[in-house]
């Protein structure tokens, strides 16, 4: 799973909410790296080009369902509930 850094976000001077919504991607939800890694996920920083911020998380294909229960909405996408 992608991930943005909130830590590497904010160190930059940059605003989290502001830098994870952009037309392409109009809302988020966060998790904490420590409940990721509590769910037997590895979480890591891994830039990219576009992206010095860009993080990585390994094994959420057979988590999916429980992460999405579990995530909290970070930027609303107007109109959709996440519950």
């Amino acid at each position: 799973m992608s991930v943005d850094l909130e830590p590497s976000i904010i160190s930059a001077g940059l605003d989290p909410r502001v830098f994870v919504t952009t037309g392409k991607y109009p809302g988020s939800v966060w998790f904490t790296t420590g409940y990721l890694r509590t769910e037997g996920l590895m979480v890591g920083y891994d830039p990219i080009p576009e992206n010095p911020h860009h993080g990585e998380v390994w094994g959420v294909d057979r988590k999916k369902r429980h992460l999405h229960r579990t995530s909290r909405g970070f930027v609303q996408i107007p109109g959709v509930d996440l519950q």
